[in-house]
């Protein structure tokens, strides 16, 4: 069940073309990397937008290509949102120091991802924001928090919990 959830904070919708989310800083056929296109998408004003593989759910509004995965652990360790007509990355989020996608700030080594073991890591709603916060007090906050440090930005999530345009 691996998936990448965006969230749009704004009270506009969000137009997502010309943009791709990507596994590496190149893009090949082979396992190592991959990129979907998001053009012609849009992100609901405080809402979601789910990019994950066909066995999550709620269903993703992209679908991750089904030769690849989220690694976790070295060079696809992470992903990047990437404007295609500017070249420029809009976010990343990486979980381990080697991956090739870059990190801002300081990389999230949130210990105790495996595919035996898993969770998710998910972007706070305000500064203080914790686990136990995004299932109370937090939840109704969204996942807008960006200090552009990954360490501080994100948290370990023991039970993940992916949201699709579709959710409230």
């Amino acid at each position: 069940t691996e998936f990448v959830e965006l969230y749009n904070p704004t009270p506009n919708v969000i137009d997502l073309t010309n943009y791709d989310l990507r596994s590496d800083l190149t893009v090949t056929t082979t396992g190592s990397s991959w990129s979907v296109s998001l053009t012609g998408k849009t992100i609901p004003a405080y809402g979601y937008f789910l990019v994950g593989r066909s066995a999550v759910s709620p269903a993703p509004d992209v679908l991750i290509p089904s030769t690849k995965n989220l690694s976790n652990s070295g060079t696809r360790a992470g992903v990047k949102l990437w404007n295609t007509s500017t070249n420029v990355v809009y976010d990343i989020l990486a979980w381990d120091p080697a991956a090739s996608v870059g990190f801002e700030g300081s990389v999230n080594t949130s210990a105790g991802i495996t595919s035996s073991n898993p969770k998710s890591l998910e972007r706070k709603a305000q500064s203080s924001s914790t686990q136990q916060s995004m299932t109370a007090e937090d939840t109704t906050f969204g996942n807008g928090w960006d200090s552009n440090d990954n360490s501080l930005d994100f948290f370990l999530r023991d039970v993940p919990q992916p949201q699709n345009s579709q959710s409230a």
